[in-house]
């Protein structure tokens, strides 16, 4: 399912948080948004998600307008993994989960067959089956994460919008997630994912879209968005990018400011 942001505006009080913004993420691809702190992009990621609604602008799946999708639709088509926001109930991993699949149940709907099959999946493609029955208050904020994944995973969406999937995880589950959510996008899920790592996002990502001041300041290939000069007008942080003969995917060297490349 193609994404389309045209001439997106948002702001918060009288700050301006997104400014004319237009992209888009191709069917099918891992698309990451990038940029430094304070440059819109989870606040970008809340608004594909329909979460809050941008002051002008629109956003288009496969062209139509998600504002005028029902909420139910909206909940088929869109998964979603926010940044984490803690646990409050003590539910088990496994009812998180299955929570997954209240747009296809509602409230008080019972699991079928293939209700139970989407859990299971999911909780195996994100490595929370050894957790069913622990309660979600007791994880740590990255088996957390990987629960949140799950659920989004029982969803089965077209699209998955992820903010900072990875954080809080060590490097083998960061490159697990990584590898989950690229197998995703080749079996046809449209993935959108706020990242800060550069290197995971030039090893991983089909396209990126740049950000800086609520702004697109780059889109494209992960090659054409990750060079020297880009990082540094973004980040303000000089860097050598060289490809890597493995991957063939460009990787990033940040320098000290004495260092010289």
């Amino acid at each position: 399912m193609k994404v389309r942001m045209e001439r997106i505006c948002y702001s918060y009080g009288a700050k301006a948080a997104l400014t004319e913004v237009t992209a888009s993420v191709p069917s099918g691809s891992l698309t990451g948004i990038i940029g430094p702190n304070g440059s819109g992009k989870s606040t970008l990621l809340r608004i594909l998600g329909h979460v809050v609604r941008p002051a002008s602008g629109r956003v288009l799946y496969d062209g139509a307008d998600i504002s005028s999708m029902p909420p139910m639709g909206r909940a088929r088509l869109i998964g979603a993994v926010l940044q984490d926001p803690g646990a409050q109930f003590a539910f088990t991993v496994g009812d998180v989960v299955e929570m997954g699949r209240f747009p296809y149940n509602g409230l008080l709907g019972r699991s079928g067959r293939r209700d139970t099959e989407a859990v299971c999946d999911a909780m195996r493609m994100a490595g929370v089956r050894d957790l069913k029955g622990r309660q979600i208050t007791a994880l740590s904020s990255g088996e957390r994460q990987r629960v949140f994944i799950a659920r989004a995973l029982a969803q089965e969406p077209k699209v998955m919008l992820l903010d900072e999937p990875t954080s809080h995880l060590d490097i083998s589950y960061q490159l697990e997630i990584m590898e989950i959510l690229k197998g995703l996008a080749s079996s046809g899920t449209t993935v959108i994912i706020v990242m800060h790592d550069l290197n995971l996002a030039g090893l991983y990502c089909d396209r990126l879209i740049a950000l800086k001041e609520g702004r697109v300041v780059s889109e494209g290939l992960p090659d054409d968005v990750l060079t020297a000069d880009n990082i540094l007008e973004i980040y303000g942080v000089r860097a050598v990018v060289k490809n890597n003969p493995e991957t063939s995917r460009p990787g990033i060297v940040m320098l000290t400011p004495s260092s010289k490349p």
